[in-house]
């Protein structure tokens, strides 16, 4: 995971790369690009990509005629600036580069043109109407129309680095937003999270950050141990007589025996019955033996009472409701809800500092710290990483000052994942696995967990003790229309109350 860059010092730029040439060059990478010979383009390699899903760029849909010359622009694109004092691109903006090219490239080779410098003011007018008419365009979309012309006017801007280029000023420098009536300016876009959502939102994650975190983290520990005792040698009678003993004694201290969860992989089962084989591993026994399948075993468990969970750790107690916020967890619970707590760690980090996802996606171990206040009167929590917009593939160093809560999630997550960049997780699919490889946070994924948490929260964790406890469900929709939480939102919904200068929900 903590992977040293690949181009300790990084190879230079060619004006004219070889068909072996890198396609990403002069940054440090964390995995290998592809050559610029090569018809699909893997570029979502730099560091700086982290947290970002860049598809690959395929220029197999490109017409023949046009496929050397779409290649020049993109590498240019992604390794050099036709703007003194500009950095490239980021190789995602270079996709959407390449997405908005390949209708110019259609209409060029529908037109029979042979080279863009034959390219004239009348050819580039008449695109504007083929992509106004063209179904299989942005017929229907104004906007995505100025990024075609944008797109287009990239390849005059790095002419100096094209074998063949448009020399004609494209529209004669008028205004791309104006030439598709799109009108610009005027108040952000993106929607605010209504406060019928953002208020329970932050108050469930704050309840997994504050409460729960140190329940699943020690459960975590508690299914990890199982793993250490895999090489142990068994037999059928011992193995028997151990978990006999093991149940008896759990009864006399007052405990039934687990019963089967419901996330079970066979659900048409009765779930009033043991589950033998986390009793098996509770009781300390190797996967692999065979005292959980005995129907003789069975028969001696039968009669004992049985309980929910089966882990020793206790639920710590709901400030809000007096109560255990959840009943015993079973160690098929464990990894639902380590992941239900690393997406409340980011939803705190997301709602009250306002960083953007690949600021938040870089965030490394030891990144929050508590300075004092220039005048003296006051600490502050301190969040250090690197920004992104603007700035070199690197990024720049940043910091961002924040609130108790957002603390106490990144101390979370230093604890969820063993690697140095906090977000990372781990994929596992029904047991908790501790050896499962870890995989860089991302927006796509990220928004996934999101969804999968509201509902998480409305199915499993909410109740009528917690809504009169003020912690209600999360709405999907608000006022009869739909709302999908993202990552854009937190961000947008942060400035929206710093603009208008309201507390925020639930923290003030």
């Amino acid at each position: 995971m903590e992977t040293a860059p690949l181009d300790s010092f990084p190879t230079p730029v060619s004006r004219i790369p070889r068909p072996d040439s890198p396609t990403v060059v002069g940054r440090p990478l964390s995995n290998k690009p592809s050559d610029f010979g090569d018809d699909r383009w893997r570029v979502g390699v730099s560091r700086s990509d982290i947290g970002r899903r860049v598809p690959p760029i395929d220029f197999t849909v490109v017409p023949e005629r046009w496929r050397r010359t779409a290649k020049l622009m993109t590498y240019a694109y992604i390794n050099r600036s036709p703007y003194p004092g500009k950095m490239p691109h980021h190789t995602s903006s270079a996709y959407a580069l390449t997405r908005h090219l390949r209708f110019f490239w259609t209409f060029l080779d529908e037109r029979g043109r042979k080279n863009l410098d034959a390219v004239t003011q009348t050819d580039l007018d008449a695109f504007l109407c083929w992509l106004q008419c063209h179904p299989s365009a942005y017929s229907d979309s104004p906007v995505q129309q100025a990024n075609a012309l944008r797109a287009v006017k990239a390849l005059h801007d790095y002419r100096e680095f094209l074998e063949d280029a448009i020399t004609i000023n494209p529209w004669r420098g008028r205004s791309i937003a104006r030439l598709v009536g799109v009108r610009s300016g005027g108040e952000n876009k993106t929607a605010r999270i209504p406060e019928q959502i953002s208020e329970p939102l932050l108050a469930w994650a704050r309840l997994y950050v504050e409460t729960a975190s140190s329940d699943i983290l020690a459960c975590r520990t508690e299914v990890e141990a199982f793993v250490r005792s895999h090489d142990q040698p068994f037999s059928y009678s011992s193995d028997r007589r151990k978990v006999v003993e093991w149940a008896a004694e759990r009864v006399k201290s007052g405990q039934g025996l687990p019963k089967l969860s419901k996330w079970t992989l066979t659900p048409e089962l009765n779930l009033e019955q043991p589950d033998l084989p986390f009793i098996r591993r509770l009781a300390g026994l190797p996967p692999r033996s065979r005292a959980g399948m005995s129907k003789s075993l069975r028969a001696d468990l039968d009669s004992l009472p049985l309980a929910p969970g089966g882990l020793a750790t206790p639920m710590s107690t709901d400030p809000a409701t007096g109560e255990p916020w959840r009943t015993p967890m079973h160690e098929l619970d464990v990894p639902l809800e380590v992941k239900a707590l690393r997406t409340a760690c980011l939803i705190l980090i997301f709602a009250l500092t306002g960083m953007r996802s690949d600021e938040v996606f870089a965030l490394e171990r030891g990144c929050h710290s508590v300075k004092r206040s220039q005048d003296g009167l006051l600490n502050r929590h301190v969040l250090e990483g690197r920004t992104f917009k603007s700035r070199s593939m690197e990024g720049a160093s940043a910091a961002w000052i924040t609130v108790e809560p957002v603390a106490r999630a990144v101390s979370v997550l230093e604890e969820l994942t063993p690697s140095r960049e906090i977000c990372s997780f781990q994929k596992t699919r029904h047991y908790w696995d501790p050896a499962a490889p870890l995989h860089h946070m991302t927006v796509e994924v990220f928004n996934r967990d999101l969804r999968d948490f509201i509902t998480w929260v409305n199915i499993e964790r909410f109740s009528q003790t917690t809504a009169t406890a003020g912690r209600g469900a999360i709405p999907a929709t608000v006022n009869g229309e739909a709302f999908v939480v993202s990552t854009r939102s937190f961000r947008r919904t942060l400035a929206w109350y710093i603009a208008n200068r309201r507390d925020c929900p639930r923290f003030g």
